[in-house]
């Protein structure tokens, strides 16, 4: 077991069956049939390991149920600990979001229009929430925050679905571009990635061309398919980076490359909490208030932007293809349960120092409309008239404002402050 630190966290591996027998607990690792047998405090031990926890707050459950000092309990629970992971019914890490296990790998074939693929899939899907919905796909989804299994409420597949979909009509049916609605539902087309079908807001079946790069498969499906998914359940999209900062959910707008995400990053090393990159997904309650949920525990980043903000890229993913773009994994992500959101943030560059000021109503209503995550979808599925709804009650409801700024790296303290200010 690697030095463990009090603020180290633990969880059980989750290809771990247990069955109880009278006072004992019977575990079986799936992957090689090993068995074990726990009980007393050792049964104690393992049922707090349900979510990740840090092992100062499992001795800390120890010492209390058992009337023994912390410094007793101290090593013989490191010990049992140890012993877990060594047999690997555990997982530590440093963080929170435990990454998810190494599946065992299987192959998938099917036909396309490109021939035959035979593809390597896990023998057990990857588990995983966003946006407080439960995904079950058959590859794993950057950025999502690892789960157990249960109801899934999206499905992600790999398939001819897709492919069949979109050559099942002329192009004449073609609303948007690489987009289509067919009878099966939208299908978006990546040009030597995939086709992409979504449908009912909790499927999606991907089928891979010829010599696909499975890192912008995995791009698009937490991206584009995503925003399409979310159109579908009438939730609103935004292209926008948001963050807790201060205890106060900000979404920060503005095209690509406006530096949305680098702005995130920085606020977040400075003790932010991430919420969602690239795609924020608001939604409204009945008392007409909108809220924000985590989105994911990563930011992506280019590479001369993680530099000067200090990154270290030499264990970071790429986001894939021959994009100098990397997936930064940020500790600090703020709960997946609801987030009121308190303001939303137009990014534009100027000269001159860093300012803010709140939009009036019919600019701050622009703002909304024109930062609509892949507005052409909502064409597509002919909902128009129920997100401009959603934009007006959200641009009446949440303060809009503009922050410019100089695109030297220097404005990010200075807006630091601006933020500071208006939160408090």
């Amino acid at each position: 077991m690697r030095p463990v630190k009090p603020n180290t966290y633990i969880r059980r591996a989750s290809s771990i069956v247990e069955v109880h027998a009278g006072d004992q607990l019977m575990l079986m690792h799936v992957a090689d049939k090993r068995c074990f047998c726990l009980e007393e405090g050792a049964l104690i031990i393992w049922s707090a390991l349900k979510k990740p926890i840090q092992i100062e707050s499992v001795i800390e459950r120890m010492s209390e149920k058992f009337e023994l000092t912390i410094e007793q309990c101290a090593g013989e629970v490191h010990t049992f600990l140890s012993e877990l992971e060594v047999t690997g019914l555990i997982i530590t890490s440093l963080e929170d979001h435990i990454p998810m296990e190494p599946q065992e790998q299987i192959a998938l074939q099917f036909t396309t229009q490109d021939g035959c693929e035979l593809i390597s899939l896990p023998d057990t899907p990857y588990w995983s929430v966003c946006n407080g919905l439960l995904f079950c796909s058959k590859l794993e989804l950057p950025g999502h925050l690892p789960s157990r299994p249960g109801e899934p409420d999206v499905v992600v597949n790999l398939g001819p679905e897709a492919q069949q979909a979109w050559h099942s009509l002329p192009s004449k049916h073609i609303v948007t571009p690489g987009a289509m609605m067919t009878s099966s539902g939208p299908v978006i087309n990546f040009p030597g990635v995939a086709h992409i079908l979504v449908r009912g807001g909790c499927e999606i079946i991907a089928t891979p061309a010829k010599n696909c790069d499975f890192d912008l498969l995995k791009l698009y499906l937490v991206g584009s398919s995503y925003g399409m998914l979310m159109h579908q359940r009438n939730l609103l999209p935004l292209h926008g980076a948001t963050i807790s900062h201060n205890n106060k959910a900000l979404t920060f707008v503005g095209p690509s490359s406006e530096g949305k995400s680098t702005l995130a990053a920085h606020l977040c090393k400075l003790g932010s909490k991430l919420i969602a990159d690239d795609v924020t997904v608001v939604t409204a309650k009945s008392d007409s208030t909108f809220q924000v949920r985590s989105g994911g525990n990563c930011l992506k980043l280019w590479r001369g932007n993680l530099e000067r903000l200090g990154f270290e890229r030499q264990h970071l993913k790429s986001v894939g293809g021959k994009l100098e773009k990397f997936y930064v994994p940020i500790g600090s992500i703020a709960t997946d349960t609801a987030i009121p959101l308190n303001a939303i943030f137009l990014l534009e560059h100027q000269n001159g120092p860093a300012k803010i000021e709140r939009l009036e109503a019919f600019e701050a209503l622009t703002v909304v409309v024109e930062h609509v995550f892949r507005p052409e979808f909502v064409t597509l599925l002919g909902l128009e008239e129920s997100l401009f709804q959603s934009c007006v009650n959200l641009s009446h409801s949440v303060p809009i404002f503009r922050l410019s700024r100089c695109k030297s790296y220097a404005s990010l303290n200075e807006i630091n402050v601006l933020l500071n200010d208006i939160c408090d």
